[in-house]
């Protein structure tokens, strides 16, 4: 299912129903970027994607990011979803606190294990674990630069169904941590494309 060649879209304003996600990263740059890419691509959906700040990127210094975000966007038309977007790779003993947070605030949290390019890795064809170190968030790092070229925060995002297909047929879980080389954003993918399934096959020459 290639891609057509890169095309501008125009950024919608959205409509007072919009369904609002408010996406907090462990990441300052990579998650933001690619959560980003949705922002108004439809008019029924905004994505406010914060990153961590000063280093600050453990699950419980994002439970702040979190309120603020909240208390920065409540007053904007539409329904919400919150959503912490973590690795495992060190912050596995501080899960739990956030993993309790959540469930009280009625929050989500979307896991990858051991880091962000295990679902990165997923919107390409046939996804591979790297050959070897698969647990080495260093190693996931290297697979998706080497073996694809590198994501594209501009453009892979369109494949949005393939990575959901990809990363739920492995899914796997023990508790509420994904065992290694499985993510749980399949989860947030699901609600986004559900909102921009129809805007995204204008980059494709084959309907999904």
């Amino acid at each position: 299912m290639p891609l057509l060649n890169k095309r501008e879209y125009e950024k919608k304003m959205p409509w007072r129903d919009a369904t609002i996600f408010i996406i907090v990263c462990e990441g300052s740059h990579k998650e933001p970027e690619s959560f980003s890419f949705f922002h108004l691509l439809t008019k029924s959906i905004k994505v406010i994607a914060v990153p961590s700040s000063e280093g600050r990127s453990s699950p419980t210094h994002l439970i702040p990011n979190a309120h603020q975000a909240i208390e920065k966007h409540n007053s904007d038309d539409g329904d919400f979803e919150l959503w912490f977007v973590i690795d495992v790779d060190r912050w596995k003993g501080q899960i739990h606190e956030l993993q309790q947070e959540a469930l009280q605030k009625g929050w989500n949290v979307a896991i990858s294990n051991p880091c962000f390019e295990v679902w990165l890795n997923d919107h390409f064809a046939s996804p591979m674990p790297p050959a070897e170190n698969d647990e080495s968030c260093k190693s996931w790092k290297a697979h998706v630069h080497q073996q694809h070229g590198g994501f594209d925060h501009t453009k892979h995002q369109t494949y949005l169904a393939r990575a959901i297909e990809n990363a739920r047929a492995k899914f796997s879980e023990n508790g509420y941590i994904p065992d290694i080389g499985k993510t749980q954003v399949f989860r947030l993918g699901k609600r986004i494309f559900k909102l921009t399934e129809e805007e995204l096959k204008k980059y494709y020459n084959k309907v999904y």
